[in-house]
Formats: C-alpha cells, structure tokens, sequence
C-alpha cells in the first residue's frame, strides 16, 4: 500500500481480513489518501481517533500524517 504512495488512514483490525488461504487483506479505504512526497495534512474524523497515533492527537483539526502514522497499534 505504502509503495503506492496510499495512507489507509483506518488501519485497524476491522479493516484486515483474512484470505481463504490465510493471507491479511485490507480493506476500507473510505478514509484512504494519495500520498505526495510530503507528509499529508489530514482532517482528523471521530470515528477514527482510537487509532490514532498520540504524537498526532495534541492538534485534532488538522496533522502531518505519514506512513509512521499508519503503524500505531
């Protein structure tokens, strides 16, 4: 995903199912951004606060979300 310059933005265990051959698959890529050269700026969305990673809270309107972000939990 990160190799094609895609932020998930929604990585959590609901978004990962399991192939019939025991292989992960992500899905549910509403919240899901092209990714530039430079960290994105993102607006922050209630349902996805829980996943989000602490140092990117402190300013919830807008952060600098990259491919760290994505790794949190």
């Amino acid at each position: 995903m990160h190799e094609n310059k895609i932020l998930h933005h929604n990585l959590q265990c609901a978004n990962i199912m399991m192939s019939g051959y025991c292989e992960p698959r992500i899905t549910n890529f509403e919240y899901s951004y092209y990714m530039g050269d430079k960290p994105l700026i993102i607006p922050t969305t209630d349902n996805v606060i829980n996943w989000t990673a602490p140092e990117k809270i402190e300013n919830l309107v807008l952060y600098k979300y990259d491919t760290k972000c994505e790794a949190f939990r």
